[in-house]
């Protein structure tokens, strides 16, 4: 068997454990006390008000997220349009719910932008910067939740991903900002085997990657927009609560939303099919819900992302421009 019909028939069968996998937790979630009867009375329910609201803030925070990636576009260099940046974003959220195979959002949107700025290192250290930074942000914002309502941390479910996600920040920034820590990449790159033969792009990743640890106004701003975008996330699953006529309290919803996201961020699996549904089941009763109330929440969102997901299929149709023009180039940005 040829080795990239190996590598497909490997995928398909870990793709396949993980979805039983998901599924299994979500059915055992559900199936006592007659849940999912209760999801879909839930469903039934909804009122049509917060699902426009909720279309709003996704549209919000769509925008905000393309704001973040195109500071770090501008910071190395290149100027790419709010509008483009807008559209990019899009079409990835498109390729992660639509499209088949490993070709995931994050993947698109480096391959997208790499073509416009002539730099696909530079385009792979944009997405992970606008990453990474997102996550400290979200982290962020669990803090300060979480010393404004310290009750929720009583739950072990809340409290253990947050300390991990914290210690897990901390870490990373301290090997971002060491200067030792790239100097090591770049020896790994140069003597491990299997990265000898892609030494120079590495290098070039790399460079693209650390040089925005000078670039401080860069880093802020992000870092506030990663804020602004992950409370609008908190806004979200509340409006989705209220959609389904659970009324939670706005400060236990801002304390368990970015454990569910961390905790979401794990690929159990495709798509987090399963796994995004059974995270909220599970971590609602942080907010004094239940199972079958956070499933119904969760579906929820996963519907109003599918549907702003779509815009970016649109975008992806009918622009191909996306794929085939190049911007303009200026030097880095450097602002201590």
């Amino acid at each position: 068997m040829p080795p990239s019909k190996r590598s497909s028939k490997k995928q398909f069968i870990v793709g396949t454990i993980q979805i039983v996998v998901a599924l299994t937790l979500l059915m055992l979630l559900l199936l006592p006390q007659n849940a999912a009867t209760k999801v879909l009375d839930h469903l039934k329910s909804i009122d049509p008000f917060y699902v426009g609201v909720l279309l709003l803030i996704s549209l919000c925070t769509n925008f905000t997220n393309s704001l973040k990636w195109r500071l770090f576009v501008t910071g190395g260099g290149q100027s790419v349009s709010y509008w483009r940046m807008f559209k990019m974003a899009l079409i990835g959220r498109f390729f992660n719910n639509f499209m088949p195979g490993m070709v995931g959002g994050d993947i698109a949107r480096i391959l997208m932008l790499g073509e416009q700025i002539g730099s696909h290192s530079r385009s792979a250290a944009t997405v992970f910067m606008e990453r990474a930074v997102g996550l400290v942000g979200l982290v962020l914002i669990a803090i300060l939740a979480s010393i404004a309502n310290p009750g929720v941390l009583q739950y072990w479910f809340v409290s253990l991903p947050l300390a991990a996600g914290v210690l897990g920040c901390a870490a990373m920034l301290t090997a971002y900002f060491s200067p030792r820590f790239s100097g090591l990449l770049v020896r790994m790159c140069k003597t491990l085997p299997l990265l000898r033969n892609y030494t120079v792009k590495a290098e070039r990743l790399i460079e693209a990657f650390f040089m925005y640890r000078l670039q401080s106004r860069t880093l802020i701003l992000s870092l506030l927009l990663a804020m602004f975008f992950h409370f609008a996330a908190c806004l979200n699953v509340y409006v989705a609560s209220l959609a389904i006529h659970f009324h939670p309290s706005f400060w236990d919803v801002l304390v368990i939303t970015p454990v569910i996201l961390l905790v979401t961020s794990i690929p159990v699996s495709p798509r987090g099919v399963g796994w995004w549904e059974w995270s909220f089941g599970v971590l609602f009763a942080g907010a004094g819900g239940s199972a079958d109330q956070g499933v119904a929440a969760a579906l929820t969102l996963r519907a109003t992302a599918v549907l702003m997901s779509l815009l970016g299929g649109i975008f992806f149709v009918t622009d191909r421009g996306l794929v085939t023009a190049k911007a303009p180039v200026s030097p880095p940005q450097v602002n201590c």
